[in-house]
């Protein structure tokens, strides 16, 4: 999980003092680039317009023209950030059915009949928040979209180590543009930017979307990252949130009363599923 807006100080560590960001740097290309750029800008964030033809090694194929290189974006290590979840928290099994405030408490009921009172919450339950928070009589507006990114393995021989995070954007209708990054172990993550013209999650499978965008990413590889072998070695099926609090797919909206807060994250969905199974596994 690529974050343009994460700066390097706040990777924090875990009691294993193992970092929790991945320092690979994000370039972004296309139209796009001057827009955060000036972002960038604006939050006295370190970056810099730079050619494409002086990237060198940090890319898996060549790009033309001007591009945003932002040296501190960084990937989530996700394991390292199960690790110190686990380490911290102390962990109750349970399906929350309703989250009930009142002016000095707020109770969480479960399925099991047992619920538990604290003096707030934060409610982070994806896609399943809107839903909660309707039974406490708040309307967080949004729908989730099927959205699924695939890994590629290198060409023999290639080495990268040196590759960023890539993001582009081509102008026009219809799936003009893509965001990739390197995962720990070699290969390269590539999903298609399709979150407008992806269906909502209850019009079709993530086995029968998969199977629709698959060729399409593959081919995008074929053309774009000549680095890689344009054959998919592995899927992650994940949702975007799409509202209009959110900055098209990108963003994090918190709503809420004094006691509750509900969050709301268009980058975090999509990889919740993975981090559920990590969750899952350290529990077990």
């Amino acid at each position: 999980m690529w974050s343009p807006s994460v700066r390097a100080s706040s990777a924090s560590e875990s009691p294993t003092s193992s970092p929790l960001l991945r320092q690979c740097g994000l370039l972004v290309s296309g139209p796009a680039a001057a827009a955060r750029y000036a972002r960038l800008l604006e939050a006295n964030a370190p970056a810099e317009m730079v050619d494409g033809k002086t990237l060198g090694s940090r890319l898996p194929g060549p790009v033309e023209g001007t591009l945003l290189s932002d040296q501190s974006g960084a990937a989530l290590a996700l394991r390292v950030a199960v690790d110190a979840l686990a380490a911290r928290l102390t962990v109750r099994r349970a399906t929350v059915t309703r989250v009930a405030e009142s002016s000095s408490a707020v109770t969480v009921h479960t399925s099991c009949g047992q619920s538990w009172t604290a003096g707030a919450a934060v409610v982070a339950a994806g896609s399943a928040t809107q839903e909660l928070a309707s039974r406490s009589g708040l309307s967080i507006p949004g729908t989730w979209h099927r959205h699924t990114r695939f890994t590629y393995r290198p060409r023999p021989g290639v080495d990268v180590s040196d590759w960023s995070a890539w993001i582009h954007r081509d102008s026009g209708a219809g799936p003009q543009g893509f965001y990739a990054l390197p995962v720990p172990d070699g290969g390269y993550a590539v999903g298609l930017s399709d979150s407008l013209a992806a269906p909502r999650v209850d019009e079709v499978s993530a086995a029968d979307w998969r199977a629709r965008v698959r060729p399409l990413t593959d081919q995008l590889v074929r053309q774009r990252m000549p680095q890689l072998i344009p054959t998919a070695t592995a899927a992650e099926d994940c949702r975007s949130l799409m509202s209009d609090d959110l900055d098209g797919d990108d963003g994090t909206v918190v709503y809420g009363s004094q006691r509750v807060r509900w969050l709301m994250s268009a980058k975090a969905a999509k990889m919740a599923p993975h981090v559920a199974k990590l969750v899952s596994d350290e529990l077990r």
